[in-house]
């Protein structure tokens, strides 16, 4: 515990993914508007919280290079965008037909193309599958405790402290975000609602007991407070919100991958 009284735990890259801009500018993992469609850029968070974890794990693991299959000493915007166009093929948001393609051909909204990733077991299943294909078999660690402050905390550090980034889920509770913009460095007021982002760090006031979380979502660093998370129904039948993080357990073999790939 610091002096201030606040209990602090991070990835072991505290920068997580810096991604290289064309322009020079440094981004804090991936932005869905890298995505070539606008159907994909208006849905894609799953895919982009996919894509973080999966190359986080690859930078920091020379066993699970595969799974980010480009140069991770320098992450280029130009690289990590060809990466999210795979990892959307695996981790798919539910696009709507006919909104879609018009949406696309105007390059704006039209009606509600895309529903996005709404439920944790589908973007679960997508990374696994992707990860297969690759030869690599994972393990998932989803939060499935009573939805408690503590228990939620825990869980956190218990992840973070694997050096293992959190996927969060958040559908329909409203909560206020401080953004930080990857281009102007300016810090803007954003909301957290119907998104995926991806806990890279914690911080627990013991004195106030208001939990803070430091995430990545549109390429840059945010900051929101867990505690207003806590009105949550994480087990909603029809939108599963929540939380997961994944470990790595072995290569498969040769059968298992092409029978993944075949499936």
């Amino acid at each position: 515990m610091n002096a201030d009284n606040r209990i602090t735990a991070s990835l072991s890259k505290v920068s997580f993914l810096q991604i290289i801009g064309g322009s020079g500018i440094t981004f804090f993992g991936g932005h869905q508007q890298w995505f070539d469609r606008f159907t994909q850029s208006f849905g894609g968070c799953g895919p982009i919280a996919a894509a973080n974890i999966l190359a986080y794990m690859a930078t920091n693991n020379s066993e699970l290079s595969k799974l980010y299959g480009y140069n991770s000493e320098h992450i280029s915007q130009e690289d990590f965008s060809e990466f999210m166009r795979e990892i959307y093929q695996y981790v798919t948001p539910r696009e709507i037909p006919i909104w879609n393609i018009y949406s696309d051909k105007k390059a704006s909204r039209v009606g509600i193309p895309s529903l996005g990733i709404t439920n944790v077991d589908k973007f679960v299943a997508g990374v696994e599958k992707y990860a297969l294909s690759k030869g690599i078999i994972i393990k998932t660690n989803r939060f499935n405790e009573k939805l408690t402050l503590d228990n939620a905390v825990n869980y956190i550090k218990k992840g973070l402290d694997k050096d293992c980034p959190i996927a969060l889920l958040n559908m329909f509770h409203k909560v206020d975000m401080q953004w930080k913009c990857p281009l102007t460095g300016v810090v803007k007021p954003r909301v957290l609602k119907r998104h995926w982002v991806t806990i890279t760090g914690m911080t627990e006031n013991k004195l106030t007991g208001e939990v803070t979380l430091e995430v990545s979502t549109w390429g840059g660093k945010a900051t929101l407070c867990l505690n207003d998370l806590m009105e949550l129904d994480w087990k909603s039948t029809f939108f599963s919100q929540g939380m997961v993080y994944f470990e790595f357990i072995s290569t498969c073999s040769a059968e298992l991958k092409a029978q993944t790939l075949s499936d």
